[in-house]
């Protein structure tokens, strides 16, 4: 029965030529399911404070590229630092982290990156940073474009970008004099 089947669709040109446009444009829809990537949107308010710590709010797919919501291997050493804390809402998309994974600091320059791994359809990140601290290079990926202003005593850094893979940015910058950084609550734990 199969063979009588086959031979149809042989003897007969045109169902062979829609067969094969179907499977064509099946192939066509469905290949970006299947290309090996994740696209998702991502909107982020970044908070940096004086203690190297920064509160991250907003909304984003899915959190797993996020490198700084990663444990450290260097954990085990110190306890109470490069833990992040954070909370994400399958449902609703909420991102909320507490975390000084973002932050480095290199005798009196700190540094704060932010990277994700995966393409992102669109990446909307706001930087809430100290209006007193003095702000250094700012680097960023390739298709992230950022904006900076100044409003109600803090810089806003705003970056944003469409359709980029592995969007990173870091921005570089000194604690006025002065102006250490506190211990915070969660150091004493």
């Amino acid at each position: 029965m199969a063979l009588k089947y086959g031979q149809g669709i042989l003897k007969e040109p045109r169902k062979l030529i829609v067969a094969l446009l179907l499977l064509v444009s099946i192939a066509l829809t469905s290949g970006q399911e299947f290309d090996g990537t994740d696209e998702q949107k991502l909107d982020l308010d970044i908070y940096l404070y004086n203690t190297g710590k920064t509160l991250v709010a907003g909304y984003m797919e899915d959190p797993k590229g996020l490198t700084f919501l990663r444990t450290a291997q260097y954990n085990a050493l110190y306890p109470n630092q490069y833990v992040p804390r954070y909370s994400y809402d399958n449902d609703t998309r909420q991102l909320y982290a507490w975390t000084d994974g973002l932050t480095r600091k290199n005798g009196e320059n700190w540094s704060l990156a932010f990277t994700t791994w995966g393409l992102c359809s669109q990446c909307h990140i706001v930087f809430h940073l100290p209006g007193d601290l003095r702000l250094g290079r700012i680097n960023s990926s390739s298709g992230l474009n950022y904006m900076i202003t100044a409003s109600n005593e803090s810089l806003l850094v705003d970056a944003q970008a469409h359709g980029v893979k592995d969007p990173a940015i870091t921005i570089e910058y000194q604690q006025p004099l002065g102006n250490e950084p506190l211990q915070d609550a969660s150091a004493r734990e």
